[in-house]
């Protein structure tokens, strides 16, 4: 993680993911709102996971039937 300086004068967060993604983050914003929102992130993408799964499985049904 490094922060730096955009020309706008604004301070910057480089953030590499365990799975190599990178994220720039305003470093202004304050810990607390990063958490929360990476708890939010977090169900979004397991609400995903699961709508995901509930369609392949429909999905399978369907071609199931068609044979």
């Amino acid at each position: 993680m490094k922060t730096f300086t955009v020309p706008n004068g604004c301070d910057i967060t480089e953030i590499v993911t365990d799975n190599g993604v990178t994220v720039y983050v305003a470093a202004s914003i304050p810990a607390e709102v990063m958490q929360a929102w990476h708890k939010r992130l977090e169900r979004r993408l397991a609400q995903s996971i699961k709508e995901s799964a509930a369609a392949d499985e429909s999905l399978d049904r369907l071609l199931k039937q068609q044979k």
